[in-house]
């Protein structure tokens, strides 16, 4: 199925306006004074849907990031990547571009609309595009299947009703930051700002102390020591899922905007509406997701009520991999659902975290005998 919330895209009207046509993008430099740039933004027709930098730090440093902005998309379109050289960071990510256009229903055709150089013959060719994994080489779990089956019924029943049910305000974003909520629904304008959060992760490195801390603390309201975030920060994204659920709420929220499309944020609520959802639905062996430290009264009172019950047959997800299999899962209904991102799940999953928790607690179902673990 396809479902019917989709991110609003700044570039809806370009989109529209180019009827079933397939053209390059056209790559300036970022600055236009830049004689030299290793910084490009790829264009069209005047809106920039691309662009490459080069790292100046970091385990990628020399090599040149690209990334797509603010689209729509659909899993089998990469929407980032680090490449070895300039050209070919701007081929991938124009070939990715075309991807999107045929998935949004533009055929290829000779058009004259706007056209670069060919690209030169010594490139190293270009990777073939990414496909749809099937079930059998994703390799999911068997133990997984039933909470994936039962969480796509769940965002079936309610996730049309996202754009009602999502209610987590944005504050004043810093002055660095080109976002406006305009007319979206809170869970919209969240997921675009994702978006614009990782272009500016990406594009301007020395401001992620600045756009960490305001993401984590003052959207988030997970507040660190300077030098523990900035720890997080320098860490790769192994490392910080080499945590286990040590500080969880704060670094998935960074690899969150690092690559909204492969990342999800996991926190109390989104733990506490996994395990509530499978209770509801009368899973005969739910897959325990850990505790985590919340302020929410209606979360902390499940936590404790379900410390007493929870010996049922059921999986326990250690806390070393209790992220892995959370991503597992997310990406899993997604494939099934055919859905843009795997944010449209974590924010359904945290919106109805306490009406879940309280339909859990008033359940008739009293889960017996041991925990195995997963």
């Amino acid at each position: 199925m396809t479902c019917g919330w989709t991110i609003n895209s700044p570039f809806a009207n370009v989109v529209k306006n180019l009827g079933r046509w397939t053209v390059p993008l056209r790559w300036k430099p970022t600055i236009p004074e830049d004689n030299n740039p290793e910084d490009l933004t790829g264009s069209l027709r005047h809106y920039a849907f691309a662009r490459v930098t080069r790292a100046q730090n970091g385990p990628d440093q020399g090599r040149f990031r690209w990334y797509l902005n603010d689209l729509p998309g659909a899993a089998i379109i990469r929407k980032q990547g680090v490449e070895d050289s300039l050209e070919l960071a701007k081929t991938v990510a124009n070939a990715q571009f075309q991807s999107w256009l045929t998935w949004v229903g533009l055929a290829p055709a000779d058009a004259n609309l706007e056209s670069e150089p060919a690209a030169s013959s010594n490139l190293t060719p270009l990777p073939s595009p990414t496909r749809l994994i099937s079930p059998t080489e994703q390799r999911l779990p068997r133990y997984l299947a039933p909470l994936c089956e039962g969480l796509v019924g769940f965002f079936e029943e309610h996730g049309l009703h996202l754009d009602q049910l999502y209610t987590w305000k944005i504050p004043p974003v810093p002055s660095f930051v080109p976002f406006e909520r305009e007319s979206d629904s809170l869970a919209k304008a969240n997921a675009r700002l994702k978006r614009v959060l990782s272009a500016i992760w990406h594009g301007q490195p020395d401001s992620r102390y600045e756009l960490a801390e305001w993401y984590v603390a003052k959207w988030g309201g997970v507040y660190n020591r300077e030098a523990t975030l900035r720890t997080c920060i320098a860490q790769s994204d192994e490392e910080l899922i080499g945590r286990g659920t040590s500080g969880v709420a704060t670094w998935s929220k960074l690899l969150a905007i690092r690559n909204p499309d492969r990342f999800a944020i996991f926190d109390a609520r989104v733990s506490v509406a996994l395990n509530a959802l499978q209770i509801v639905q009368d899973h005969k062996r739910p897959i325990f997701f850990p505790n985590l430290p919340s302020k929410n009264r209606t979360v902390r009172e499940f936590q404790d009520w379900i410390r007493g019950r929870d010996q049922g047959r059921g999986h326990k997800a250690f806390p070393a991999r209790a992220y892995g299999i959370y991503l597992k899962v997310l990406s899993e209904v997604v494939r099934q659902l055919n859905l843009a991102s795997i944010d449209e799940i974590e924010m359904l999953l945290f919106a109805q975290a306490e009406i879940l928790a309280r339909r859990a607690m008033s359940h008739p179902t009293m889960l017996q005998s041991s925990i195995a673990a997963a």
